[in-house]
Parts: C-alpha cells; sequence; structure tokens
C-alpha cells in the first residue's frame, strides 16, 4: 500500500498529458520496491534491538543522566537507536520510493538514482542531510513508540513492566 501512496501522490503531482506510474496491487507484496523495501523494513527493526543495548550503556555515562531512572535511560537509548536505525534505512527508502513511482526503472537503476541524488560534483550532495533528517523526524518516533509497546507488554506478561 505504501508503493501505490507514492504512485498516487506522484500521479496527482503531474500536470495534465504528462504519462502516470502504473499504480500497483496493494495486496501483492512482491511488487515494485520489494527488495529495497524488505532491505529498509529489515535495518530499521534490527536497529533498535542491535544499537539500544550499547547507546543504553553510553547515555549511562553521561554526567547527569547517570543518576537518572533505569526508565528514562531505557528511553533515551531506545529513541538514540531509532535515530541511528533511521538514518540507516533511509537510502533503501528512497530507493523504494524511486522504484514506486518510477515505472520504467529496475534494482539495476538505484546506483544511478543515489548518485545523482546524493553527489555533486563527487561532493556529497546538501540532500542527503535533508533525507536523513526527514527520515528519522518521521521514523524515530514510531520506532521508539513500537519498542516501548513492545518492553511493556513483555513487562506485564512476565508480571511487571520494565
Amino acid at each position: 500500500s505504501q508503493a501505490r501512496n507514492a504512485q498516487l501522490a506522484y500521479n496527482a503531482s503531474l500536470p495534465i498529458g504528462v504519462p502516470r506510474a502504473p499504480l500497483s496491487v496493494p495486496w501483492n507484496p512482491f511488487s515494485v520496491g520489494f527488495i529495497p523495501h524488505v532491505m529498509r523494513n529489515s535495518c530499521a527493526m534490527s536497529g533498535i534491538r542491535v544499537l539500544s543495548e550499547p547507546s543504553q550503556r553510553l547515555i549511562s555515562m553521561v554526567p547527569g543522566i547517570r543518576d537518572a531512572p533505569d526508565a528514562v535511560v531505557t528511553f533515551a537509548a531506545d529513541f538514540t537507536a531509532s535515530i541511528l536505525s533511521a538514518a540507516v534505512s533511509m537510502p533503501f527508502n528512497q530507493c523504494f520510493n524511486y522504484l514506486a513511482v518510477s515505472p520504467n526503472a529496475g534494482l539495476g537503476d538505484i546506483g544511478g538514482f543515489l548518485r545523482n541524488q546524493y553527489f555533486d560534483d563527487g561532493r556529497l550532495s546538501r540532500r542527503i542531510m535533508r533525507d536523513v533528517f526527514m527520515r528519522c523526524a518521521y521514523i524515530a518516533p514510531q520506532l521508539t513508540t513500537f519498542v516501548l509497546i513492545e518492553r511493556t507488554a513483555l513487562g506485564l506478561a512476565s508480571g511487571g513492566v520494565r
């Protein structure tokens, strides 16, 4: 459904007479952009699990936070891990969106897309910071909320909230 939403938004932005991107079928998970979609979600979800504990150790060393309740340190670590996970998943998200609205593009076109998007004359473009910021602003709160719900559910299931 995310591919279809991107296609609808893209098509609505085009002037009359310009060819439209074909709409994908929402219930077909193996449609356009499947590989970047799986990579994006894998990076985002596994990043929380991989990076949260190291973030917790680092954050607990910060003066002033050292004496904070465990729940505060855990929340801060989860949010930090979510920001990092969102940043790492950004290129995959952009590739997914590109494939969703570029009907003639395939996986082989992704390298060219990323090069054109994020490099100007061999140097990093400012667009990369914009896209990382937008991905982090949108996804990090969602990922943090997911892990907070998961921790709460696991805590309740084991007889107390962790």
